[in-house]
């Protein structure tokens, strides 16, 4: 999860040579494990020629599982769901004291979960991988994968582009600059696609957030968003309902109150009044990565973080932001919103960060837990905390 740095005269490229020097810089900047975060695995699982293919390999059981590196943890209820690295998924029963690993369909590296019921839930990872499971994690299938994906995404830019193109030969003169823009943006997007079906899966997903069992959305990098109403049997890609024509990488979305929000790199922020049939891109309050964004049940506050510790939160569902000043350190990689209202942070360096005033002030637990990534409130009261060397549980 770092920002990608194109060299000083990028700017002047075309698009599509812009975007393609973008994604060699991605490529290089996902070997380095605890910068990348989520990413940091992407180049190494990439499948070599004659090798087997990850999103047909099932991921292999081991006793390790739980020591290696987990991106994502979700609390169901008194359960807890972790996914990682190398297809693996574990979960457990007693609040995080042990991990019991199952058996997944691929091993590309997983890097979210969501369970919008006990029973129902879906993994997404590396490769625009779509996991399913109906039995509380404890068995999955594959949806679709990036392939499938990256077809699905050229027809349907195929289907908008044509009659935007019937409406530019009739449009108005001050109609055309318009048309034109979105026809140049659709086509990039079209470009791209097509670029990335000659490199195969390539495409991370790197969220997932279900209202229920059917209607879901999963974000991504280099701008991919999804959106199912069938439970993940069918995706349609949103790319004409948000503003994003360059392609910016979405690292995370969140539920707070009655909206969604969706935060990514470049200082990218949007909220959702209609459950993402339509997005308004917010003021951002800075132009660094957003590597996450979390928020209230009640809608009362959200709250952006990433790189260089950057932390910002609002009250007004995104319309002015607060710059939290009284931290400094690692980026921030993960946070939660505990029962009690308390928001919590993780670090790269492994520091654990906690407010229990809204933001105002912010406190830095005593144990440390390097390379992590995401945390949750476990069931007893604890804190469940997912990274690079596995799962730990610590005191608040």
């Amino acid at each position: 999860m770092m920002e990608i740095c194109l060299p000083g005269d990028a700017e002047t490229l075309p698009p599509m040579r812009r975007h393609a020097l973008a994604r060699i810089c991605f490529h290089l900047l996902m070997v380095m494990a605890v910068a990348a975060i989520a990413i940091g695995a992407f180049a190494q699982e990439r499948t070599a020629p004659g090798t087997m293919d990850l999103l047909k390999l099932s991921a292999t059981l081991s006793k390790k599982a739980a020591t290696s590196p987990i991106m994502d943890i979700s609390r169901i209820g008194t359960r807890l769901i972790a996914v990682g690295a190398r297809g693996h998924i574990l979960y457990s029963t007693d609040s995080g004291q042990t991990w019991t690993q199952v058996e997944v369909p691929v091993s590309v590296t997983l890097t979210a979960v969501c369970f919008p019921s006990p029973r129902t839930g879906w993994a997404v990872g590396h490769d625009g991988v779509i996991l399913r499971s109906d039995d509380g994690g404890r068995t999955w299938r594959k949806q679709i994968d990036g392939t499938a994906i990256n077809t699905l995404m050229r027809s349907t830019l195929q289907t908008v582009i044509a009659p935007q193109r019937k409406r530019l030969v009739h449009a108005s003169q001050d109609r055309r600059a318009e048309i034109e823009t979105k026809l140049e943006n659709l086509s990039f997007f079209l470009d791209d696609i097509n670029l990335a079906m000659a490199e195969g899966p390539t495409r991370p997903l790197m969220d997932v957030w279900f209202k229920n069992e059917r209607e879901g959305i999963v974000v991504g990098a280099f701008g991919m968003i999804l959106g199912t109403v069938d439970g993940g049997e069918n995706w349609t890609p949103w790319l004409d309902r948000i503003d994003n024509p360059d392609g910016f990488h979405y690292y995370g979305i969140c539920r707070s109150g009655d909206a969604l929000y969706i935060a990514g790199e470049a200082g990218m922020l949007f909220r959702s009044d209609d459950w993402g049939q339509h997005w308004q891109r917010l003021r951002a309050p800075y132009d660094g990565s957003f590597f996450g964004i979390i928020g209230s049940d009640d809608g009362t506050i959200q709250a952006a973080f990433g790189l260089r510790c950057s932390l910002f939160l609002t009250h007004d569902r995104g319309k002015h932001w607060t710059a939290a000043t009284n931290h400094k350190g690692a980026s921030i990689s993960g946070g939660a919103v505990l029962a009690d209202g308390t928001l919590v942070f993780t670090r790269v360096d492994g520091t654990i960060m906690k407010s229990q005033d809204n933001g105002k002030t912010f406190s830095v637990l005593p144990t440390r837990f390097p390379g992590s990534i995401a945390i949750t409130e476990t069931s007893d009261g604890e804190l469940a905390v997912a990274g690079l060397r596995g799962l730990t549980l610590i005191e608040k």
